[in-house]
């Protein structure tokens, strides 16, 4: 393994290897907390990417992702989540790889 992120431990803070983005927070409020002392909050498109210097992924890298989710408000589209993978340094669509 290169690396693991448990944000259910590491609350109210991630691990350098995870960044997140735009509107995205670590939320400690229990009522909002799947499991442990934080969840990631993830609004508006918010999303978290991972710092290659930490976790680098190369050619031929097995990633495996999981997410334990709740809504905490239905959004008017039928799309709860979407990620990608994408090398770092490229915003080719083409080098992307997409999971939704």
């Amino acid at each position: 393994m290169i690396a693991s992120e448990n944000v259910d431990e590491n609350a109210p803070t991630l691990k350098s290897g995870i960044q997140p983005q735009g509107s995205t927070t670590v939320v400690t409020d229990p009522s909002l907390v799947i499991s442990g002392k934080g969840s990631p909050l993830l609004t508006n498109q918010g999303g978290f990417v991972t710092n290659p210097s930490v976790i680098p992924i190369g050619a031929n890298t097995v990633i495996a992702v999981r997410f334990d989710y709740r809504i905490l408000s239905p959004a008017t589209t039928d799309r709860v989540i979407s990620a990608w993978l994408q090398l770092a340094g490229t915003t080719d669509t083409q080098l992307r790889v997409t999971i939704s």
